[in-house]
């Protein structure tokens, strides 16, 4: 399962998050607040593919809590509306997994192999404290993402 490593632009974000442990957040609660408000965003860009983001704040590395966010792209910010959140995630090179099954265990199976084999074997490191998965909601692919640079 090894990744394809390509820049991406800049992404705004609009969705609904969680914070708390892997015990506490549970994803599928932000997909289903996001799927019944998802109707007031006017300015999607790709309204087939949600985002899963998980936002590691410097804390994590001792309490082990972090952001959940189920999100989906828009074009700009002054048309989301209240009920959302923005995350603008930077321009970045990434290392991105392919699941085209849309199969979640091979999705947690890719940021396991990604942490713990492949980032220890590469050139590469973690660039920013998050990742995200996009889920294509049309044929079930998931893509996980994680932003990288060269070690050193």
């Amino acid at each position: 399962m090894e990744p394809i490593i390509a820049e991406l632009d800049y992404m705004i974000l609009a969705g609904t998050p969680q914070f708390g442990s892997r015990e506490d957040i549970c994803p599928s609660m932000s997909w289903k607040r996001l799927e019944t408000i998802k109707k007031k965003l006017t300015n999607v860009i790709n309204p087939d593919v949600i985002h899963g983001l998980s936002l590691l704040m410097p804390a994590y590395k001792n309490d082990k809590k972090f952001y959940y966010m189920a999100s989906l792209q828009v074009e700009d910010v002054e048309n989301v509306p209240i009920d959302f959140f923005i995350k603008i995630i930077p321009h970045s090179k990434y290392a991105i997994f392919d699941i085209p099954d849309g199969d979640h265990a091979k999705m947690f199976e890719a940021y396991r192999y990604a942490y713990e084999e492949w980032f220890p074997e590469s050139s590469y490191e973690e660039a920013w404290p998050y990742n995200f998965e996009s889920v294509n909601t049309t044929d079930g692919s998931i893509k996980v993402h994680i932003p990288i640079k060269e070690k050193g």
